[in-house]
């Protein structure tokens, strides 16, 4: 059973997310709260998965995506219609899904296994958005690859 913990601003839509897990075998909610109240509890409930709706015009985004904030623990999964303007911002926070808002539910319980499989998962306009970007110079592309051999040597001794 995967323990999903909903963040959001509006009380329909954590309703509407809770009755969609629910209704899937293999989850419980064990709270749907809004975001700022969902990070004072992420302790004490140790959920597997963080599933956050996050307005363009939440109030709770910022914080919510400070990456000082989200622990090592849980998936989180964020559903959003700005992921193209702030995308940086949530994969620096931790975030191994992210999903437009009206993704269908099969794309939703898709990320969640992924994110829990350690899998990134993004949605087309922003990996697209991601593969626009200015390429790397070489000292920063040679720097990423040191990153990236070290952290395969450690996973493989781990």
């Amino acid at each position: 059973m995967k323990r999903v913990l909903i963040g959001a601003t509006s009380k329909i839509v954590r309703l509407e997310l809770a009755a969609l897990l629910t209704a899937e075998p293999g989850f419980e909610v064990v709270a749907n709260l809004p975001i700022e109240a969902a990070w004072i509890q992420l302790e004490d409930l140790h959920p597997d998965v963080v599933l956050l709706d996050l307005e363009s015009s939440d109030a709770g985004m910022p914080f919510a995506l400070e990456p000082a904030e989200m622990p090592a623990g849980p998936a989180l999964v964020i559903l959003t219609d700005s992921a193209e303007n702030f995308f940086p911002v949530v994969l620096r926070s931790g975030a191994r899904a992210m999903l437009p808002r009206d993704a269908k539910a099969e794309e939703v319980f898709a990320a969640i296994h992924a994110s829990l499989a350690g899998l990134v998962v993004l949605e087309r306009n922003v990996f697209n958005s991601i593969l626009a970007l200015p390429a790397a110079g070489k000292k920063q592309q040679s720097m990423l690859r040191i990153r990236f051999s070290l952290h395969v040597r450690l996973k493989s001794c781990a």
